[in-house]
């Protein structure tokens, strides 16, 4: 006999199973494991998490793909003004600035012009862009130092600088500057 099976009469722990008055465990249910109730109320709680930070994961995956894609948009609209401006005579026009695209007429309507809804190439606003907009200016610049500014005796022998500058929401989303050529 061995001296745990003779104190106070109980079997040695690896011959008891785990549940009566030698094991660890109070009760018979115990021994037995989890009931159905509480393996559900666990598969509850663990997909409610799952969906939770899944749910996160996804917002936070849209938003940066809405933020990464919004120079990407900016460089499209002031390439549309670009595209716009190559097509348009460089006649002189009345001086005013254009409001819409349909008042856009000759390449001097474009200097000083804030298109919000900004327009295409072919010149219609593109209504789906409503908090976008676009400011345009052009200035006349000497063919021999492009830096500086053209006299004011140029007229059409000089290079023109198109800037545009693109706002989305009010908010800053950058400027872009091209050549157009006499």
């Amino acid at each position: 006999m061995s001296i745990t099976s003779i104190s106070k009469g109980r079997r040695a722990p690896e011959q008891c199973s785990g549940c009566g008055p030698c094991g660890s465990f109070g009760s018979r249910r115990a021994a037995a494991g989890f009931t159905f109730v509480e393996l559900l109320l666990a598969t509850l709680f663990l997909g409610t998490v799952m969906v939770a930070a899944t749910s996160a994961i996804g917002s936070a995956a849209v938003s940066q793909t809405v933020r990464a894609s919004e120079p990407l948009t900016a460089m499209d609209l002031a390439q549309e003004i670009h595209s716009a401006a190559l097509l348009l005579s460089r006649e002189i026009g009345d001086g005013v600035p254009a409001t819409t695209g349909a008042e856009v007429r000759v390449l001097d309507d474009l200097d000083g012009a804030i298109f919000s809804p900004p327009i295409d190439a072919s010149l219609e606003n593109i209504s789906a862009m409503a908090g976008w907009s676009q400011a345009v200016s052009l200035a006349p610049m000497d063919l021999n130092q492009p830096s500086l500014p053209a006299a004011a005796d140029a007229g059409d022998a000089a290079f023109l600088q198109l800037t545009v500058t693109i706002r989305s929401g009010g908010e800053f989303a950058g400027t872009y500057t091209w050549w157009i050529t006499p």
